[in-house]
């Protein structure tokens, strides 16, 4: 047998043994680690030794090695017999589990009490995106039955499961804390604090946390879904990354799709990866899920999708679920979704312009009448989201605060690196409002005017002034506006 390697060399042994034994059934249990070589010699040999008929074989691949690997060679596909297997059901898991927790009790000593095992069950299914039943359970309670012992603990209790299925799932799924409890009471304020003149917005979102984090929503679809429509520069897509930073802890757990780069009919396969095996390319989106199950999904400006992803949405937001090219379905029961859009952005700028005594419901009314009109998305569509949220153009009193906000984390980070003290009069935050924020394109470019009259000025301070850390510098409206004489400002 020359030219195989050694692991190679073991199988084609194998096969012959069982050739020559007659009656004995083969079972291989991972079939993709051979097919995954790149010997087509072997492959070939495998694929003749199978047409053969000599002896019996059993194989086993996971839904997505039997894409890769088996479906991508119809010669040896169809030499199968196949067999799909589903997740057990709860008694089997149970049976399954029992099984595997006697030979844990015999081996470590340690016991699993009744309540430990019922959230064992619950959580696994719920929060553990990749892998099957019992798969994922069983490997939930080895490393609690792990943690339970190296705690020198004898019994395994309800917090080591949640502590074990949290570090697999990627979020923390431990029983709410009086710490936690005053964080979701104060959510809706920090989010406020830092989101000008969208308190509806915020409050919906809030209320959907709080169901999700108690356990009061416990439907098959995803946790909330939002449409949230108005023009650039509003705060629609700074209200996902507030919510990810406040609620989440990180911003790590805010899944960002750009829809522009789902605009034509290919760009499915971005979602849900190519169908060519040979390409052999995850879905970002699916991939992203399985990997953190319980996320904020941000579809950013989702007017300019293809309707072919517009329809794998539609499946997210009616069941909870989506199954990709290689048929691995993933669970999106665990994520709140997220979808901006600027339609009817023009629509917006004349309304405002010929329409200022209206209030802000007949400005919802007529806007949605203009985007089911213009087509822009199907009564459908919009009607899956468990709620429409219209952000409205800024005030400039509103646009100010923004600023201000703007302003503080900019200034806040040259203080942490350089070590600065730096001051910012009232006026020059009016200048910023002037300068950077318009109604057609709301305050999206505030922070690049921000940027541009503090770093210029610091630039040329900190050439003509000897500054040491501590140090203050007062930045005034002369100072970074060209109309009037620009003098030093004074330590």
């Amino acid at each position: 047998m020359s030219g195989f390697s050694k692991p190679d060399e073991v199988l084609l042994r194998a096969l012959k043994k069982g050739e020559k034994a007659g009656k004995v059934l083969l079972i291989i249990e991972n079939i993709a680690l051979i097919l995954r070589s790149k010997d087509t010699n072997l492959r070939n040999v495998f694929t003749k030794f199978l047409e053969s008929n000599k002896v019996s074989m059993f194989a086993i691949a996971v839904g997505e090695d039997y894409h890769n690997f088996v479906k991508t060679d119809p010669v040896l596909d169809g030499l199968f017999e196949k067999v799909y297997l589903s997740d057990t059901t709860d008694d089997e898991t149970i049976a399954v589990l029992m099984m595997r927790y006697f030979e844990l009790e015999r081996k470590y000593k340690v016991h699993v009490t009744y309540r430990a095992f019922k959230s064992l069950m619950a959580l696994s299914k719920r929060f553990i995106g990749k892998g099957a039943m019992p798969g994922k359970a069983r490997a939930v309670l080895d490393d609690a039955v792990i943690a339970a012992r190296d705690d020198h603990r004898k019994y395994v209790g309800d917090g080591h499961i949640r502590r074990a299925v949290s570090l697999k799932a990627h979020m923390d799924v431990t029983e709410i804390s009086g710490d936690e409890k005053q964080k979701l009471l104060r959510l809706e304020d920090a989010l406020k604090s830092n989101i000008m003149g969208q308190d509806k917005s915020v409050e919906s979102l809030v209320s959907t946390l709080k169901r999700a984090r108690l356990d009061i929503n416990a439907g098959k679809r995803p946790l909330g879904t939002f449409l949230f429509l108005g023009p650039t520069g509003v705060g629609k897509t700074h209200t996902a990354k507030v919510l990810a930073r406040e609620y989440f802890g990180s911003t790590d757990a805010l899944i960002r799709l750009d829809m522009n780069e789902y605009s034509n009919e290919d760009s499915v396969f971005g979602v849900i990866g190519d169908p060519n095996p040979s390409e052999k390319s995850e879905g970002f989106l699916t991939k992203q899920v399985q990997d953190r199950p319980f996320a904020l999904i941000l579809l950013d400006e989702i007017e300019k999708a293809h309707q072919k992803v517009l329809n794998l949405f539609l499946q997210i937001l009616d069941e909870g679920k989506l199954t990709d090219s290689r048929g691995v379905t993933t669970d999106f029961r665990n994520t709140i979704i997220i979808a901006t859009s600027n339609a009817g952005a023009l629509f917006i700028r004349d309304f405002i312009k010929s329409n200022q005594g209206k209030t802000k419901e007949e400005f919802k009314t007529a806007l949605m009448d203009t985007i089911l009109k213009e087509k822009i998305f199907s009564p459908e569509f919009v009607n899956r989201f468990d709620e429409i949220i219209l952000y409205y153009p800024l005030s400039i009193q509103e646009a100010i605060k923004v600023a201000l906000i703007m302003l503080q984390d900019i200034v806040k980070e040259i203080e942490e690196k350089k070590g600065y003290i730096v001051r910012v009069e009232e006026d020059v935050v009016v200048e910023i409002v002037k300068e950077g924020y318009s109604i057609e394109f709301g305050a999206r470019e505030m922070r690049r005017v921000i940027l541009d009259m503090i770093e210029n000025f610091l630039a040329e301070y900190l050439l003509r002034n000897e500054v040491k850390r501590g140090d203050q510098i007062l930045i005034r409206r002369q100072d970074v506006v060209s109309d009037e004489p620009k003098t030093d400002s004074r330590l």
